[in-house]
């Protein structure tokens, strides 16, 4: 058999495996038509035959092992890649600012994850659910350093509304009976491109 002819029959298998998945959840929300691979969430993207839940996205992420190592493989290697801070000298020439506040940061972002963990996450995180949300905890910070943290939330747990029409968004985390609101300016969103709403991304 030709190496082609391998890729599509995986592509087949990973996307069947991903219909058995998705109609195995009990939430009718998310079933999924097997002759037409499609998803009666959101007619919008019905076309694009795919589940497009966040949570079922996630939960595929852990069941199929080709999404698994692919995504994990893209965000490890991204997360490799060196992020520094540059600065122009007064001769209009730019070079690395090692003593940034934001180095800091990034070094340790929070008590759980390093500068690795944190791209990572940011990379890993719209692969699977289209965005990925970053939030500035400025709680106990400085005028050098106003933000002294920077955590990630799971996308599947996050909406994203228009605050009274305008371009500011208004970002609520729901987990479980716990419910946070951040504002436009408290998050830092990083998301795929989606021609159907400028608030989320298309994983």
């Amino acid at each position: 058999m030709r190496f082609r002819d391998i890729a599509v029959q995986e592509v087949a298998n990973i996307s069947k495996s991903i219909v058995r998945y998705t109609n195995t959840l009990t939430n009718n929300t998310y079933h999924v038509f097997d002759d037409e691979y499609e998803l009666s969430l959101d007619t919008n993207l019905k076309t694009y035959g795919l589940p497009i839940d966040e949570e079922t996205l996630m939960r595929t992420y852990q069941a199929v092992e080709a999404v698994y190592i692919a995504v994990t493989t893209i965000s490890r290697e991204g997360a490799n890649v060196p992020l520094k801070v540059w600065k122009k000298n007064k001769t209009n020439v730019r070079e690395e600012c090692t003593d940034h506040p934001v180095n800091d940061l990034l070094d340790k972002p929070n008590g759980l994850l390093n500068r690795f963990e944190l791209i990572e996450r940011a990379i890993a995180f719209p692969l699977l659910a289209g965005d990925a949300y970053i939030a500035k905890d400025k709680t106990l910070g400085t005028t050098k350093t106003p933000v002294r943290r920077l955590m990630h939330l799971r996308p599947d747990l996050v909406s994203v509304t228009s605050s009274t029409g305008a371009d500011d968004r208004v970002f609520k985390r729901v987990d479980g009976s716990a419910t946070s609101t951040y504002q436009d300016e408290e998050i830092i969103h990083l998301k795929r491109f989606n021609p159907f709403t400028p608030f989320k991304g298309l994983p």
